[in-house]
């Protein structure tokens, strides 16, 4: 009989909180989500050096719980910075969670959330 394989325990997703904003046509048009928090992962020796060979730069991996809004196309404000989603990997874990692989978004994109208020 194969061993089943058990979903891991997660710490909490308690390094920080984000937040996940919606881009159309270069432009951040509102805010999926405010306060997802999230768990800093480390940026593995493959991991970093297969995206420098394909041209991109990896600058963090961060858990995030499973949201149905979240979309590898989404812009993440984490400390004031915009990150793009390079690879949002789905995990298998208790809870159910996300690994997403980022790098810093230069130029920044144009923030239009606050124009619309």
């Amino acid at each position: 009989m194969p061993i089943s394989k058990r979903p891991q325990n997660e710490a909490l997703f308690n390094d920080g909180v984000l937040t996940v904003c919606e881009v159309v046509k270069n432009r951040i048009t509102r805010t999926k989500i405010d306060r997802l928090r999230y768990g800093e992962k480390t940026v593995g020796f493959n991991r970093f050096f297969g995206a420098k060979a394909a041209d991109i730069n990896v600058d963090r991996v961060l858990r995030l719980p499973r949201h149905p809004e979240l979309s590898q196309d989404d812009i993440l404000i984490v400390d004031g910075f915009q990150y793009r989603i390079v690879l949002l990997q789905r995990r298998d874990t208790s809870p159910l969670s996300y690994d997403a692989t980022i790098e810093r978004q230069i130029p920044p994109k144009v923030d239009e959330r606050e124009a619309s208020l």
